[in-house]
């Protein structure tokens, strides 16, 4: 599968086609190919989970209003800042998630960043277009730039 998608991302880097729609591809299988290309951005990713209803810690995926597509990896620069857990989160690297319309991610989106004002929880987060992409809070506001910049040649401004 991995080959697969490898060969779908060099196939969408050589059409210039990276601007899919939502409703075109499966929700769990549009966030891969965005993992996919911050790898091919050189975004040391490692390991990588897609999320279904029944495994999304947030229990939202494909509910009406929210996201359908939903996927978490390791980014190698955050091992050895004192994360352990072999659970992939936005502690360990990232999450990204697809939404149905620009209105939808931006609710999301706000209360992303309400939340984040009354707890101690911080991360980058920030949205393009249909798209949230989250990272952990251990990774330099450079490092963090790197992934905005990867998702604004996936789905433009």
């Amino acid at each position: 599968m991995v080959v697969l998608w490898r060969a779908l991302t060099v196939v969408a880097l050589v059409a210039g086609s990276w601007l899919i729609s939502p409703g075109s591809v499966h929700g769990d299988l549009f966030p891969q190919l965005i993992v996919e290309h911050f790898y091919s951005a050189g975004i040391p990713i490692s390991d990588s989970l897609i999320f279904t209803e029944e495994t999304d810690p947030n229990g939202l995926l494909g509910r009406p209003g929210q996201y359908f597509g939903k996927l978490s990896w390791r980014d190698g620069r955050v091992q050895g800042m004192g994360v352990s857990s072999d659970r992939l989160s936005i502690d360990t690297g990232g999450s990204v998630e697809l939404f149905r319309s620009v209105a939808d991610r931006e609710l999301r989106q706000e209360y992303l960043y309400g939340f984040a004002e009354l707890s101690m929880i911080s991360e980058h987060t920030f949205g393009h277009g249909t798209v949230i992409v989250r990272v952990s809070q251990r990774l330099t506001a450079a490092q963090a730039a790197e992934y905005e910049r990867a998702l604004t040649e996936i789905v433009g401004e």
